[in-house]
């Protein structure tokens, strides 16, 4: 009787895909095409990407931020069952930080060539927004660390505590970002993409199921 409440987690990651997608897509969206005025030659054109720098920087640290956050929650597919309500109600919470991403990215690319105070105010609230959905993930793999009875049976539970204690170290560092930017808003910026791309590299060497492998006839 108490599995009663236990479903197929299917709708869950087609809503998660579904987010992701959109927020990645959001990004793009978020960079105008340049306009060159009639008559102008190749070289205006060129400028006028050139001038448009900030918000290609903030797309490239905004697309391989969600690509972290993506590959960290699939990781979390290969282990999961089975879910429950509050397990549902986590992944929302998760998703509602992964679907306000490009608003924050969009103010890095407004803001980030601006006078030193308003670049710090953006850089600032796009790592804070980053250490929300950081505490959110790190509550929604804690959850299914707990709850058993969610998991895949031959997860290896050992390997899945040590992932979930390394996965503390996003919070603190993007809790050190916001330190940093406070005083230099232009090194936080390099380090963000340097912790992205560091990210994205461990986020994939996940814990697998412990299955035998299955071999097609």
């Amino acid at each position: 009787m108490k599995n009663r409440y236990l479903m197929t987690p299917d709708r869950l990651w087609a809503l998660t895909d579904g987010v992701f997608a959109i927020a990645i897509t959001l990004l793009v969206i978020e960079i105008a095409i340049p306009v060159v005025e009639e008559g102008g030659d190749g070289g205006q054109l060129l400028e006028a990407l050139g001038d448009l720098w900030p918000s290609f920087l903030a797309y490239m640290l905004g697309f391989l931020t969600i690509g972290v956050w993506w590959l960290s929650v699939h990781s979390m597919q290969t282990l999961v069952d089975r879910v429950d309500h509050v397990f549902l109600a986590l992944g929302v919470l998760y998703l509602v930080g992964i679907g306000f991403l490009p608003f924050t990215a969009g103010l890095l690319a407004e803001y980030i060539g601006s006078p030193h105070d308003q670049q710090r105010v953006a850089v600032v609230g796009f790592a804070s927004w980053q250490l929300i959905t950081a505490v959110l993930f790190h509550a929604h793999w804690r959850y299914a660390v707990r709850r058993t009875n969610i998991l895949s049976a031959d997860v290896n539970h050992g390997d899945l505590n040590r992932v979930l204690n390394h996965y503390l170290i996003g919070p603190f560092s993007w809790m050190v970002l916001i330190g940093v930017a406070l005083v230099n808003s232009t090194l936080a910026i390099a380090l963000a993409l340097i912790n992205a791309l560091s990210w994205l590299i461990w986020a994939g060497v996940a814990p697998q199921r412990r299955a035998a492998e299955r071999t097609s006839s």
